[in-house]
């Protein structure tokens, strides 16, 4: 009897895990050693501008409880700031501090370097492939 195949969907989990490792490992060589996959993973969905500390939850999918202690967190190693929404004083609204902006101007460069990896890993046309799929399975 032979082995089912690993299903798609645990392919493309672990292939993000890798992603992520990689890019940590790049952020750590950076100086960036204080940051987790965790924090840059609430990151990824803060504007540059910065956002309400409700509207950054509900993008990441968080718990206003889970945002709040993460935006805690992600102030603690100065890569955002929290201050009172100017439109509405009882909001709160999540800025990256100019350390959160050369993180995320880092992160940025490394994804290139690392999706040009992967299109040497695969081939132009593989890769090619491959973001086409991923992009027509979200619609």
């Amino acid at each position: 009897m032979s082995e089912r195949p690993e299903p798609t969907a645990r392919l493309m989990i672990r292939a993000l895990r890798s992603f992520e490792v990689d890019l940590q490992h790049r952020l750590d060589a950076d100086g960036f050693t204080d940051v987790t996959v965790a924090h840059t993973n609430v990151l990824r969905h803060l504007s540059s501008g910065g956002m309400r500390l409700k509207d950054l939850a509900t993008d990441a999918a968080i718990t206003k409880q889970g945002i709040s202690q993460a935006a805690r967190a992600l102030q603690a190693r100065d890569l955002v700031a929290i201050e009172s929404d100017p439109d509405d004083r009882r909001a709160k609204r999540v800025i990256y501090t100019d350390r959160g902006r050369r993180l995320i101007a880092c992160a940025l460069g490394h994804i290139v370097e690392i999706e040009r990896e992967w299109a040497n890993a695969l081939g132009v046309e593989g890769y090619q492939g491959l973001r086409s799929a991923l992009e027509k399975l979200q619609d």
